[in-house]
């Protein structure tokens, strides 16, 4: 018998060193089981000064909990004081970078988010319905490790909001997100 030597397909890891770069979301995924409580923090306008401590006294903070339900797919919940906004997302990896039988140079994740915003009206009289408060984000988050060192991932995302807060403000914002790692020490 010839032994079969049919390379098999190998997965790249660890794209990313979590599941965030800054505010977008990375291509990494919890693993399964795996439960991630986050705190994010972001700080207001710096050119505040002193007075307003550099940005910090009119920061924004978001709790959150992440939890890796398969190899591919995770889902995360959470809440934040920007709006008094509540949260929820799904994260799928769609393709993994791969060598070797039907591999893929690149990986390619999609996230889906709904959040519904909280605060009170400022009239009081004004009844505002429920899915008005909602709104929406979608993203196509494209990514490669070109090197141990070196990692790329660029964010197609559509935002839609069910309530605008003028005629001219549109419902629908396109926008890009680029993200880079570079190692540059162990």
């Amino acid at each position: 018998l010839i032994e079969d030597d049919e390379e098999e397909k190998e997965f790249e890891s660890a794209l990313w060193k979590t599941t965030r770069v800054i505010n977008l979301h990375s291509l990494e995924n919890n693993a399964p089981g795996e439960l991630d409580f986050k705190i994010s923090h972001r700080f207001g306008f710096i050119n505040q000064g002193a007075y307003e401590f550099f940005g910090l006294d009119n920061a924004t903070i978001r709790l959150g909990l992440e939890l890796g339900l398969t190899e591919r797919l995770m889902v995360g919940f959470g809440r934040s004081s920007y709006e008094k906004t509540f949260d929820g997302f799904l994260k799928y990896k769609l393709v993994r970078q791969a060598t070797g039988p039907k591999s893929s140079p690149i990986a390619i994740s999609a996230f889906a988010s709904m959040a519904i915003n909280t605060l009170k009206p400022e009239d009081p009289e004004m009844d505002v319905l429920f899915s008005s408060r909602l709104s929406y984000a979608f993203q196509l988050i494209f990514g490669r490790k070109f090197s141990e060192g070196f990692t790329a991932q660029i964010s197609p995302t559509l935002i839609h909001r069910n309530l605008v807060e003028t005629t001219s403000d549109k419902n629908d914002v396109l926008a890009i997100g680029f993200a880079a790692r570079q190692k540059v020490g162990k």
